[in-house]
């Protein structure tokens, strides 16, 4: 026998015909509700999705990186650190997975220097390429206090290949060096003695009278003189390099009292050649003229040369911790 339930039971149809559209209705609000709390607890894979739509749209408006810098506005703040942290110990896999997603500012300065910076200090060429080709600025930190440009800082350490690295990317080589104890690439390179990396800046026109920092600074030929490297001295001296430049007012040395400190009695007499004020004032503090600063290290034959060519015996001792030449 066929039985109609629904006939049979007027409440059952009631309760029926109101139950499906409410369900339908429930589905229709939890579904996207649910995909958005997803999506939320997910942040990476919406930016990453968001970032392909973006290259997908500036592919086909065909605008330029340099025009498209949109890394920056959907960077997310909270990966800055990691992504530092993954610079330091060289994680390179880690950085490009990081880049890739778009969430850090490849730019980000942590209070000490950028990514590029570190990676140029401790001269990871892959690291640097990988952080250039990504949009990261090559002369980020110029002028601030103590700061140095990735290429002022490879060039202290002395990373060859890593200096023609960041010059092919347009890395300018006269970048201003920063407030303090800041220096040029050419300044750097000549006070570590990376000669190679000297030869390398100056095809590349670096300034050879860029000023010296106030604090501890030397001028290229000053730098040079103080290494002892009579070749350099000659170069820059070619180049017009002023032999005359004041030495830097803390700590701070004129080319021959950085020579004559050094007791390097050849460099002294190419300088004398060259028309080098003898008895150039010390700086102000902690400063030497060229017979004190030989006489301290105990040079005779730089203390004969500098007293036959006219050199003060009796000038005035610099300020805090000062000598005179006895």
């Amino acid at each position: 026998m066929n039985v109609d339930v629904l006939a049979n039971n007027p409440r059952w149809t009631t309760y029926f015909f109101i139950a499906v559209p409410v369900f339908a209705v429930v589905m229709t609000v939890v579904i996207p509700l649910k995909r958005l709390k997803n999506a939320t607890e997910n942040p990476p894979g919406v930016m990453a999705g968001i970032l392909k739509l973006i290259r997908r749209l500036r592919r086909k408006s065909k605008i330029s990186d340099e025009e498209c810098q949109f890394s920056s506005s959907i960077a997310d703040p909270r990966y800055n650190k990691p992504f530092i942290d993954a610079i330091l110990p060289g994680n390179n896999a880690m950085v490009k997975h990081l880049l890739s997603l778009g969430i850090v500012d490849v730019n980000f300065h942590d209070g000490k220097m950028t990514g590029s910076q570190y990676a140029a200090t401790a001269g990871n060429k892959a690291l640097v390429q990988n952080l250039l080709e990504n949009g990261a600025n090559a002369d980020a930190g110029a002028g601030r206090v103590d700061g140095t440009t990735a290429l002022q800082v490879a060039s202290a350490r002395g990373h060859l290949a890593i200096v023609d690295q960041l010059l092919e990317k347009g890395a300018s080589v006269n970048a201003e060096a920063g407030d303090g104890c800041g220096t040029t690439a050419l300044q750097s390179a000549l006070e570590g003695g990376h000669l190679a990396v000297v030869d390398r800046l100056l095809e590349e026109r670096a300034n050879v009278n860029a000023a010296a920092g106030g604090d501890h600074g030397r001028t290229a030929l000053q730098a040079a003189s103080e290494g002892g490297h009579l070749a350099v001295v000659d170069r820059l001296l070619e180049k017009s390099a002023n032999v005359n430049a004041e030495a830097a007012e803390c700590h701070g040395r004129t080319a021959l009292q950085a020579a004559s400190e050094g007791g390097y009695l050849a460099l002294v007499d190419r300088l004398l050649e060259k028309g080098v004020n003898i008895n150039a004032a010390a700086g102000w503090i902690r400063g030497r003229t060229a017979l004190q600063a030989t006489s301290a290290g105990g040079h005779l034959a730089v203390v004969n040369r500098l007293l036959e060519k006219g050199a003060n015996i009796n000038a005035a001792a610099g300020y805090d911790y000062g000598r005179t030449a006895l």
